[in-house]
């Protein structure tokens, strides 16, 4: 009954049930079959069929764009260029051992270079001196390096 409900249940997304998109009918309710009502939900033209797959697909299309400026109204622009020099989040693990403190350890990296963009948010990162490409990480995990030994956060 659980399954039933879930497929006749109108999406918010699409304003049809999924039933009707993947089978291009209502399902029918077991009180239907127990009365034999007819199908009143099938396609009879193609030219209604067509109409509702052009509904379904443009109410897809909007819920899409929805969802997108809500993710994306959170997200900043990425303010790194080529060139950049810049620190990155060092993440040391504590060990008894070895004799090491996460919380003692440095935050970030020695300066670094930005050398390329992988991705609009990947960065390739080598030594400012010798120019040797060390790493690579996200943009989230560097913020710009100031030479007067102080770090601001990007953004």
């Amino acid at each position: 009954m659980l399954a039933f409900a879930f497929n006749t249940a109108v999406h918010e997304g699409i304003m049809f049930c999924t039933a009707k998109l993947f089978l291009g009918r209502e399902l029918v309710t077991p009180l239907e079959g127990v009365w034999d009502l007819t199908e009143k939900n099938v396609f009879q033209d193609v030219e209604k069929e067509k109409g509702f797959w052009i509904e379904a697909i443009r109410n897809l299309r909007k819920t899409k764009d929805q969802v997108a400026r809500r993710y994306n109204a959170m997200r900043k622009a990425t303010l790194f260029k080529e060139g950049d020099v810049v620190v990155y989040r060092v993440k040391v693990l504590s060990s008894k051992g070895k004799g090491i403190s996460a919380k003692l350890e440095l935050m970030w990296s020695k300066p670094m270079v930005i050398v390329k963009f992988l991705k609009p948010n990947v960065v390739v990162l080598a030594n400012v001196e010798t120019g040797v490409v060390v790493r690579k990480t996200h943009v989230s995990q560097i913020k710009k390096y100031h030479k007067e030994g102080s770090c601001r956060a990007q953004g």
